[in-house]
């Protein structure tokens, strides 16, 4: 626990340690637990050193966390939801798809959205930039 508040957690891979600067005595202080910056650097160091090791060490635990990536990355590949803003061939603004005053679709995003387009085309078509 000693070398926690001395900094001297390696959180890194061997590759990763060679590309970072070596601390020198110069440049290595120690945390004081006291202080509530350095207090929440010891927690950000333990928090990632503890989730570091029970990744290498419990299969279930490297089964869930990989699971939980997949999950992310996955959902950040999802398709955009389809516009309610219907264009021509030219990209013009041609009309909408449901109502943004009345029904389900009057929302603020759908009317926001709509103000948007509408104002681009305007803008494009009186040159203003």
């Amino acid at each position: 626990m000693n070398d926690l508040f001395e900094g001297n957690v390696n959180l890194f891979d061997e590759q990763e340690a060679e590309s970072q600067p070596q601390a020198t005595a110069t440049t290595k202080r120690k945390l004081n637990p006291k202080n509530d910056k350095d207090a929440r650097e010891l927690m950000t160091l333990l928090q990632i050193k503890a989730m570091s090791d029970l990744y290498k060490n419990d299969p279930l635990v490297r089964q869930d966390m990989d699971a939980q990536a997949a999950k992310e990355a996955a959902k950040a590949l999802q398709q955009a939801k389809e516009s309610n803003v219907k264009r021509d061939a030219l990209g013009n603004v041609s009309g909408i798809n449901h109502s943004v005053v009345t029904g389900v679709h009057a929302t603020v995003k759908n009317q926001v959205e709509l103000a948007k387009a509408l104002q681009a085309e305007t803008y494009k078509r009186h040159g203003i930039q």
